[in-house]
Order: C-alpha cells, then structure tokens, then sequence
C-alpha cells in the first residue's frame, strides 16, 4: 500500500521523472553546489557540457539533457559596466517578468528562466567588469519558484566566478 501510494505521488506531481545522470560540481570550469543546479536540469538519461568558447574575453557552454538544451551560462569581460537589463531578450521572447535584483551583492535581473548580473573585476586581464548570463532551457512550472531556483543558483556562481577570476569586489 505504501509503495503504491508513493508511485501515485511521484505521477501526480510530475516528480516521476527521473535524473538518471550526476549533477555535475562545474559549469564551464567552475565549481557549483550540485543542490542548487539540479532544480534547474530537466529528467534524464544523459547530461553533456558542449563549451563554445572558454577562456579570454568570452566563454559559453550548453549543458544538455538527453540533446536538449538544459542550462546556458555565458558570459565576458566588460571594459566598463552594463546595465544587465539589456541582456534580457530571452525572458520577453518568453513573456517572462523580469525583475531587478541584487545577486551577490551585485546588479542583477532575475526572470523564471534566467538571470544576468554584472560585477566589478579589477584584476581582469581583458576588462573591469564581468557579465554573466544564465539561461535554462526548461521554462514550465510555477514563475516564483522557478525564479526562486534560478537566483539561488546564480548566487552560487556568480561568488565562485569572482573567486576563479580573483576580482577584488
């Protein structure tokens, strides 16, 4: 009976599917809180990074689920700082709210499915700031809590992206 229930449970809150892949510890080379990037991987069998650009002034990579896309986290060095409401397209062309936040201590906007923040760099070989942006690819569920996951997670990466590139901030 109570094992019956819970296959009930799992089909009734959609949590029946199954992550049959490790989370993984980096996302393009750093180090991330696997709690915190799973709630943003759709279920699956296999989970692959694809890097289109690592390193120098821009860097990007894919994290695909089963060949579909998951989670995109890019980003750049930045001569000066820009506002990063201006790396929102993703979240109109998805009629997502976009709202300003700080992440890390930082400016930031957060939408259902993604984030971007910008931060000071002084020790930045190519710049004095750094824009990030991160995009997942599974955008279902409830607005707030996925939003909630998102920022929880660009917090994450945002704190050890400033200590991979020693910013002073």
């Amino acid at each position: 009976m109570t094992f019956a229930l819970s296959i009930l449970l799992c089909a009734c809150s959609g949590a029946g599917q199954a992550k049959s892949y490790d989370i993984p510890s980096d996302v393009c080379g750093i180090s991330v809180k696997p709690e915190l990037l799973s709630p943003l991987l759709v279920a699956g069998d296999v989970l692959e990074e694809r890097k289109s650009a690592e390193g120098g002034e821009y860097w990007k990579c894919r994290l695909l689920v089963d060949s579909k896309l998951s989670l995109v986290a890019e980003g750049g060095m930045l001569g000066g700082f820009r506002d990063p409401m201006e790396e929102t397209a993703v979240a109109k062309r998805r009629e997502e709210d976009v709202v300003r936040v700080r992440i890390g201590g930082e400016e930031a906007v957060l939408w259902a499915s993604g984030a971007a923040v910008t931060f000071p760099c002084e020790t930045s070989l190519f710049g004095s700031f750094v824009g990030v942006r991160l995009t997942t690819g599974d955008t279902e569920g409830e607005q707030k809590e996925r939003r909630a996951h998102v920022k929880a997670f660009a917090e994450d990466f945002v704190a050890e992206l400033k200590n991979h590139h020693q910013c002073a901030s």
